[in-house]
Order: C-alpha cells, then structure tokens, then sequence
C-alpha cells in the first residue's frame, strides 16, 4: 500500500471515529453537532478522492465514487442536502466504511501478505441509497 494510501485511511478512520465522539455527546438534532459531523464527513470524501487507484480498484466493493461523491453535493449543493441525507450516510453507511477502514489499517500494520489476506467485506454491508427529497428543516 502506497504511503498516502495509508495517510488517507487514517484520515478517514479519524473523521470516521471523531463523528461517533460527536454523536456520544449529542444528537444530529443540535445545530453545532450537525455542521461538525457533515464537516467530518467532507473530510471524508476528499480523503477517498485521493486515494489510488490501486487501492480503490482492488477493493470495488466500497462505493468509493459515491463516497467522493457525498463531499462534492455537501460542498458544491450544501442547501439542497437534507437532514435525512446526512443521517442515512452517518448511521447506514458510515459505519461499515470505517470497519473496512481500520481493517485495511490493521492488516497493513501487521504485515499480513497480500495473498493471505481474508476476502474484502461484501457490498452487502454498504447501503447506497438514492438520496431523498430535502427536507424543509430549520436547522
């Protein structure tokens, strides 16, 4: 794995963890939590639009395209995002992507062979959904 793969992975287990720190001290409901954790999950999306193509083609399971793509509609479509939107990602999706995200983490820290490596999760753990119509919610 290419030394910035391994910087991006960390990047993305680090927003991935920081927003779980962010939902054990309150809910999406409050205003400061809810920017916090689109940040995070921005950070996200950059982290996976730089990831190589080695990496990302080897494993195509991960919608890695809908995962960039989440960052490029929260930054360049922010007010047509919704509430329900941004809680589908953290609660059906996020938590799956940081479970591979670590694991690909751990096994390169182990040193564990290519060839040994035990089968990637399956698509089945990732929900990609289409999003829903926005909510009309005073945030």
């Amino acid at each position: 794995m290419k030394y910035r793969d391994q910087d991006r992975l960390a990047d993305i287990a680090e927003a991935a963890a920081a927003i779980e720190m962010y939902l054990s001290r309150g809910t999406l409901d409050i205003e400061e939590t809810y920017y916090a954790c689109r940040a995070r999950l921005m950070e996200i999306g950059e982290a996976v639009a730089h990831l190589s193509p080695a990496l990302t083609s080897a494993n195509p399971n991960i919608p890695w395209r809908e995962i960039s793509g989440m960052r490029n509609v929260l930054i360049h479509d922010y007010d047509n995002v919704s509430f329900a939107e941004v809680a589908g990602t953290i609660d059906n999706d996020l938590p799956a992507l940081h479970a591979t995200v670590l694991l690909f983490i751990e096994r390169e820290l182990s040193g564990t062979p290519p060839a040994r490596r035990p089968a990637e999760p399956s698509l089945d753990q990732f929900e990609v959904a289409p999003p829903e119509p926005p909510l009309d919610l005073d945030l």
